[in-house]
């Protein structure tokens, strides 16, 4: 019995500095703007202090030196079109009364690591008051995948729902590039 606990404190132990390791391993980074063709490559000479959101506009992309996300459109819409394997038709999906969809229409790019688990559940949407929407149940074939692993230089593309309220306004779509050991980094892209 005693041999038991001794185990079981060693397993806590070496659980914890383990945690405690990987965490202190872990690079704290911000996203940051990806350059369009349109903007030169070389960097400015004085750095910013770089936000702890970083805004961008829809089409813009964020990135980290692992992971690029280009949200690449928002459309507001009360309905949207599926198709239906099971039935073999195409089938109107409408919103609760009261309510807009918000359709984001993104992609994710693993640009930097050998393996990278990404998908719609980092997304979201916020608005002027605070509060966060997250994706919805979305029939289409070209959702964004829950939860993908992507090699390097792998991306996927796909659509992912929201509903908000008509009335929500200052609507952002965010992307959280953190995790548990570094905390929340938020891209966002405004809706217009």
């Amino acid at each position: 019995m005693e041999k038991q606990k001794i185990l079981n404190f060693g397993l806590i132990l070496v659980l914890i500095t383990g945690i405690i390791f990987v965490s202190g391993c872990v690079e704290e980074e911000n996203p940051t703007k990806a350059p369009t063709t349109q903007q030169s490559e070389t960097p400015p000479t004085t750095q910013p202090e770089t936000p702890t959101e970083l805004n961008l506009k829809v089409g813009e992309t964020a990135k980290t030196s692992e992971i690029e996300v280009t949200v690449i459109s928002a459309k507001k819409t009360k309905s949207y079109d599926y198709y239906s394997d099971i039935l073999k038709e195409t089938r109107l999906q409408e919103t609760s009364p009261g309510k807009i969809y918000i359709l984001v229409e993104a992609e994710i790019k693993n640009i930097n690591l050998d393996s990278a688990y990404v998908g719609s559940t980092e997304f979201s949407v916020t608005d002027s008051e605070g509060y966060r929407y997250d994706p919805e149940l979305y029939y289409g074939d070209d959702e964004l995948e829950i939860f993908k692993e992507l090699y390097k230089n792998q991306k996927m593309k796909g659509k992912v729902l929201f509903e908000v309220p008509e009335s929500a306004g200052g609507l952002k779509i965010q992307y959280d590039f953190g995790n548990l050991f570094i905390g929340t980094k938020l891209a966002s892209w405004i809706i217009e």
